[in-house]
């Protein structure tokens, strides 16, 4: 029930980010490097990013955790699948943050 419930917070927590980072994405349509560069930095948009990258990453592992678990009968691959799915995710959000930081820390 625990999985339920964490899938369905981090549905509605990606809805109100998917939403900022929509609006945030349009403000910045014509703009030059510099003034896109200047709003990543700010602190608030940084953290922001971050947690949409991480509560991305975690939404769509539960999600695809639940599809393998549903639809793969044999136990190896479901486990492997499992392995490489979270293992992916981990590094998408690492390379994400990453990325963020890298911007936001960068003068």
């Amino acid at each position: 029930m625990e999985h339920w419930w964490v899938q369905r917070l981090t549905a509605a927590a990606l809805v109100a980010l998917g939403i900022w980072f929509v609006i945030t994405v349009l403000g910045l349509l014509h703009a030059d490097y510099a003034t896109a560069h200047a709003t990543v930095a700010k602190p608030w948009n940084a953290l922001l990013l971050i947690v949409f990258v991480l509560t991305m990453f975690w939404h769509a592992v539960l999600g695809l955790q639940v599809v393998v678990e549903d639809y793969v009968h044999t136990r190896w691959k479901e486990v492997v699948l499992l392995v490489a799915i979270k293992f992916l995710a981990v590094l998408g959000a690492l390379a994400g943050v990453l990325a963020v930081l890298r911007v936001a820390l960068t003068p």
